[in-house]
């Protein structure tokens, strides 16, 4: 099996593994005899969202890491794959897309009105053009970290557990992005994190410095051993995990509805702060 084989069957395992994450739109229940609400799919929201809200010119700056416009190619050969449903209960995944601009994204987005959209690599070609080109690679993609509180389950004591969050609880994910955040600019130097809520049960930190970008497999998985850290909080407790992440080295759904929680990017270096103590942060664990 050749190099160029393993890789692309490395990535098409990654994929298959981030399709379970969709867009919902809430909606009264038809019952009127009970207050609670069910989650149904509504097309018509959807179609809205896609209209008046999506951030389609943020994701083409940020994606395409030209703000001057002078370097299109890089958006060009990013990946997208989509998760439509023309039928109810029939997902299709929609593999290796690709945009030559913001407009012709905004039409493909628009006119398949995805459920999901899975934000990919940046290839040494177009990936829409995969097969009638050679040598067809990873050129760059952001590094990328998931944290779950599904982590801290043994020692959440607020009677949540699973996907269920409250705000005892979200007082670890605070926790695990002070540290995280802090050491990724501080210890290894990267100015452009970016933090996502899940959209479930957790963050995402996206690393977008070039320098990240362009990490071999081997540093990445050395990023993310720093950070697997375990510490022990107060005599005779159990051991608290304050920070567990997984190294998330492929494409990253990214859920629309959820947008509004970006923590923001910033195109411009900042003065470097004093280093806050880490004890500092792993003291307001709950």
């Amino acid at each position: 099996m050749t190099a160029q084989t393993m890789e692309k069957e490395n990535i098409e395992n990654r994929y298959a593994s981030n399709t379970n994450m969709k867009v919902d739109a809430v909606a009264e229940s038809s019952s009127p005899s009970t207050s609670q609400q069910e989650h149904v799919f509504s097309p018509e929201l959807l179609k809205m969202y896609y209209s008046r809200l999506f951030p389609f010119s943020f994701l083409h700056s940020w994606l395409g890491y030209d703000p001057l416009g002078k370097h299109p190619e890089v958006f060009s050969r990013r990946e997208f794959s989509f998760t439509i449903e023309p039928v109810p209960g029939e997902e299709i995944y929609i593999r290796y897309q690709s945009f030559n601009s913001e407009s012709e994204f905004k039409a493909a987005v628009s006119k398949r009105q995805p459920h999901k959209i899975d934000i990919g690599a940046v290839f040494s070609h177009p990936p829409k053009d995969k097969n009638a080109v050679q040598n067809f690679t990873t050129t760059q993609r952001e590094l990328v970290f998931d944290i779950d509180l599904t982590d801290y389950d043994e020692v959440r004591n607020c009677g949540c557990s699973g996907a269920k969050i409250c705000g005892k609880c979200w007082t670890f994910m605070n926790m695990a992005v002070k540290v995280m955040d802090q050491g990724l600019k501080d210890d290894f130097g990267f100015e452009h994190v970016a933090w996502f809520y899940s959209g479930r049960r957790g963050v995402h930190a996206w690393i977008c410095d070039e320098s990240a970008r362009n990490l071999s497999n081997e540093a990445r998985s050395a990023v993310a051993n720093y950070f697997e850290v375990r510490g022990v909080r107060g005599k005779g407790r159990r051991g608290v995990p304050c920070l567990t992440t997984r190294n998330k080295e492929s494409h990253v759904s990214f859920q629309p509805y959820h947008f509004s929680n970006f923590l923001g990017l910033s195109w411009q270096k900042e003065k470097r702060r004093s280093p806050t103590p880490i004890a500092s942060h792993v003291g307001s664990c709950p």
